[in-house]
């Protein structure tokens, strides 16, 4: 897209009327209604973006909800640069992209990895606490000359050991986490 600033004149390529829904009878010359197809509060900093970039020559680069001419929400990526001749914009140019599947992707991978670290920590307690047995039972075992209660300690040590191998076990499933698809 691109926006003489001299005569307010919008033209957008093909790609801006498919993002936005609209056909070519759509005039894209009404800066107003072009802002209000970004979600409220988006639209807001767009509009603060684009008259930055119009009147201060700053360019933007942004991430914004917006919501299509048949009411679907996408995500875009809208980037404006201006365009100097001497020291004044004379108009700004600019593009707009669909990144909806890689926000998608993105918020599902931030999700996941909160997943990760809750289990991580879940795992990490799970191994303390199975040490914590072995190492009182082993304690309890040199200290009592019982054979029998020996026993049951060895027995109690032997079942926190069989807890903590299955535990390890279970980190395999998530140690390649995001290189692979996860089973659980």
């Amino acid at each position: 897209w691109e926006i003489d600033v001299q005569s307010g004149r919008i033209s957008w390529t093909e790609e801006v009327y498919h993002i936005h829904g609209v056909g070519h009878e759509y005039d894209p010359n009404d800066l107003q209604k072009n802002i209000s197809f970004y979600a409220p509060d988006d639209a807001r900093i767009i509009e603060t973006a684009f008259h930055r970039a119009v009147n201060e020559g700053i360019p933007y680069d942004l991430e914004l909800n917006f919501i299509q001419n048949d009411g679907k929400q996408i995500w875009v990526r809208t980037m404006g640069n201006p365009v100097f001749e001497g020291n004044k914009v004379i108009k700004v140019t600019g593009n707009i992209m669909d990144i909806t599947e890689r926000k998608h992707l993105e918020l599902s991978l931030r999700e996941a990895l909160l997943k990760l670290k809750v289990l991580t920590g879940i795992t990490r307690h799970d191994v303390v606490n199975d040490l914590s047995v072995i190492y009182l039972s082993l304690d309890m075992m040199r200290e009592s000359d019982d054979e029998a209660i020996k026993h049951e300690y060895l027995l109690k040590a032997v079942d926190a050991v069989d807890i903590l191998k299955k535990t390890i076990e279970f980190t395999r499933e998530y140690e390649n986490f995001g290189s692979v698809s996860s089973k659980w």
